[in-house]
């Protein structure tokens, strides 16, 4: 869109009219991107929260599997040192 100034340096009436046309259809189509946004924004919310859970549930998964495999590594060597332990015994009874 072309402005003319006159003389005075002042926009015609028909050239205000269109300013403010336009600066109304740019507020239309903000608002309307505003209410897309906000109905989009719970979606967007839901599906992070549910990325985020499947990550933890993951990340969870992990650590239960860790702690797992230390705790029977540790229960295994209790065993075999009580069975040292008795064998020991058991042999200085002989």
């Amino acid at each position: 869109m072309s402005l003319i100034v006159s003389e005075s340096g002042q926009l015609s009436t028909t050239e205000l009219n269109s300013l403010i046309g336009h600066a109304h259809r740019r507020i239309d189509q903000l608002q309307r991107q505003l209410v897309e946004q906000s109905a989009l924004e719970p979606l967007r919310l839901e599906a992070a929260l549910e990325t985020q859970r499947v990550s933890d549930e993951r990340l969870l998964d992990e650590k239960v599997t860790h702690e797992r495999q230390s705790f029977a590594a540790e229960i295994t060597k209790l065993r075999d040192a009580w069975v040292c332990y008795h064998c020991d015994t058991f042999t200085s009874v002989r």
